[in-house]
């Protein structure tokens, strides 16, 4: 038994590539459904949107909550380098905005970093996991916008 929990927890798991793969899938379909939570631990406690950083998670969960957005982004595959990742793409946006506009757009040159940061698996062991840092996007509203 010592052996297979050894090797449950040690164990080398999905390269980095398929690790931000899964957690943008994972993160992007929660949204899609209203499920905050996988969304809230997918973004890093330092998250920037078009330079902006300190947008509250309440907010962020409430509109997801709310809101269902839909995001694609169709370039899932990350360029890694250390503990920091980038992906570049174009994605598709679907999402109601504050005030009652819809958005909905195709927006070129998506830039999304991540970082490797600490963790805890099973509330004691230590950890990293891949978290999403800051998006870039070019003509998408900005934040707390109608539009």
């Amino acid at each position: 038994m010592l052996v297979g929990l050894r090797l449950v927890l040690f164990s080398s798991g999905p390269s980095d590539a398929d690790a931000i793969k899964y957690a943008l899938d994972d993160a992007t379909r929660a949204a899609e459904e209203g499920r905050s939570g996988p969304v809230l631990d997918f973004i890093s406690k330092e998250f920037r949107y078009n330079g902006v950083s300190g947008i509250d998670e309440g907010q962020i969960a409430k509109y997801i909550q709310m809101s269902h957005p839909e995001v694609v982004v169709q370039n899932r595959f990350a360029t890694i380098s250390g503990d920091s990742a980038t992906i570049v793409s174009p994605v598709h946006v679907h999402a109601p905005l504050p005030g009652g506009n819809m958005f909905e757009r195709d927006i070129d040159n998506v830039t999304l970093n991540f970082r490797r940061e600490a963790t805890v698996t099973w509330l004691i062991f230590p950890g990293k996991t891949w978290r999403l840092t800051e998006v870039s996007a070019p003509g998408a509203p900005s934040v707390g916008s109608g539009e």
